[in-house]
């Protein structure tokens, strides 16, 4: 069950320099049965851990495969050494190798019947403002996907036509040390240049490389202000994931522009 340590067997290692970008691959871990799926709603997260050297590794992985998915569950993680010791476990698993895996929390967003856009705690959120430090892209790339497949549920126009957009969107603000810290940002801007009008994702880097034209420096009270949803309304949600200390100080900067805590979900502080 998803409330216990349960050992998984992997079965696929997939690169993907050109999906997701460099450092990056797709692990495919075996379900127990091959009609067994995961079940996770978007926004929720595994644990895997292992031995290494006489340690307990344990990390967290979002996965990129859909909760209706029979037989298999997929995690995308990064293979540098910037993903923690995990990654260093992980390089040792090979096909038929097996860890323990384990369903976590996480956010808890819900089909809606309404494309382009997730039920959360019993309201329609069409307005999903995405702030992610480090790995914590992972999560944003996770509800991104899921986003593009509400997409795909809309009805044609009687000629054939693509419908038009829905409203609200996700705008996606993403803060790292250096562009190497960009490990899934690839895939995010894949996404973005297919639907440029409902996925908007802007970069802030601590060390920018020359020529750098987007955010330099911190997510301050600007950039959240130009580059999220703002102000607050009903219909929006404003989820965070990355280091703790990053997502204190974004839930503060968020709460000095006024947004109420039902339109703020940090990990961190769910975990707390």
């Amino acid at each position: 069950t998803w409330g216990e340590w349960v050992p998984a067997v992997l079965v696929e290692i997939k690169p993907t320099a050109v999906a997701f970008g460099q450092n990056t691959q797709v692990l495919v871990f075996a379900m127990h049965g091959p009609l067994q799926s995961s079940g996770l709603d978007v926004g929720r997260y595994v644990g895997i851990q292992g031995e290494l050297d006489g340690d307990t590794i344990t990390g967290y992985f979002s996965p990129i495969s859909r909760p209706t998915t029979q037989g298999t569950i997929q995690i995308l993680c990064r293979t540098d050494d910037r993903g923690g010791p995990i990654v260093e476990y992980l390089r040792t698993l090979r096909p038929g190798g097996s860890c323990l895996m384990k369903g976590m929390g996480g956010i808890r967003l819900a089909p809606s019947l309404n494309p382009g856009s997730f039920l959360y705690n019993g309201r329609e959120v069409t307005r999903l403002s995405l702030l992610a430090g480090g790995t914590g892209l992972a999560p944003a790339l996770q509800i991104t996907r899921a986003y593009v497949r509400t997409l795909a549920s809309r009805t044609p126009n009687e000629d054939g036509t693509e419908p038009p957009p829905p409203p609200g969107g996700i705008k996606i603000v993403s803060a790292a040390e250096s562009t190497q810290d960009l490990a899934f940002d690839e895939a995010l801007r894949n996404l973005s240049d297919r639907y440029p009008g409902l996925i908007q994702c802007y970069k802030v880097l601590n060390n920018p490389p020359v020529g750098w034209t987007e955010g330099v420096g911190f997510v301050d009270l600007d950039i959240i202000r130009q580059r999220l949803w703002f102000p607050p309304s009903a219909d929006q949600l404003c989820v965070m994931c990355g280091p703790p200390i990053f997502e204190k100080i974004m839930c503060s900067n968020l709460r000095k522009l006024n947004y109420p805590d039902d339109q703020i979900y940090s990990f961190a502080e769910a975990e707390l």
